[in-house]
């Protein structure tokens, strides 16, 4: 990624297929946690989408894997909606969790290689401080954002977006009804 040479597909996917795909692993883990996971899918997604599969659930599988890691207790809560900007449409994906919270001064450091909210953050929870840069940078890639909304001790919640291509072969689209699940 640093050198620039990171190509991204650009293919057909199945929506519900890719964020199935990473839910099982993460419900298991919020069971042993004893934590409400939920996903649920807006009324407006498109079943299928165009983009790179791999790089999505890198940046879930990052997302996730930090909501439960950070949540002693309550929930976590995966968010997929059709949303518009402005004039173009975005696929966004949001990752609610009721844990420690991030302060509103490290919302930018956080993002930063090797950084977390604080030195004891690591001794308590472990891991690198890498998955929030590497997620940032594979959502620039994509011409997607990630930006956070958190309060300490109440929880955060992690949006990423990215721009919405339906295949075009699809007309009109095949829209997933509105679904939800619970762990």
């Amino acid at each position: 990624m640093e050198s620039g040479k990171l190509d991204l597909e650009n293919v057909e996917c199945n929506l519900q297929e890719i964020v199935a795909s990473c839910v099982q692993i993460f419900a298991l883990r919020a069971k042993q946690k004893e934590l409400m996971f939920k996903v649920e899918f807006a009324a407006q997604c498109p079943q299928y989408i165009e983009g790179d599969p791999t790089r999505i659930l890198q940046i879930l599988f990052n997302l996730l894997g930090n909501a439960i890691k950070f949540t002693k207790h309550g929930s976590v809560t995966l968010l997929i909606s059709a949303i518009t900007s402005g004039t173009n449409p975005l696929l966004q994906f949001s990752v609610s969790d009721t844990g420690i919270g991030i302060p509103q001064d490290k919302h930018q450091l956080i993002f930063d290689s090797f950084t977390q909210a604080d030195t004891s953050t690591t001794r308590r929870f472990g891991g690198s401080g890498l998955g929030l840069t590497i997620s940032k940078r594979l959502a620039e890639l994509m011409h997607g954002t990630i930006r956070l909304q958190s309060t300490v001790n109440v929880g955060t919640t992690f949006h990423f977006c990215i721009p919405l291509l339906v295949p075009q072969k699809l007309n009109p689209p095949t829209l997933l009804a509105k679904t939800a699940h619970s762990v």
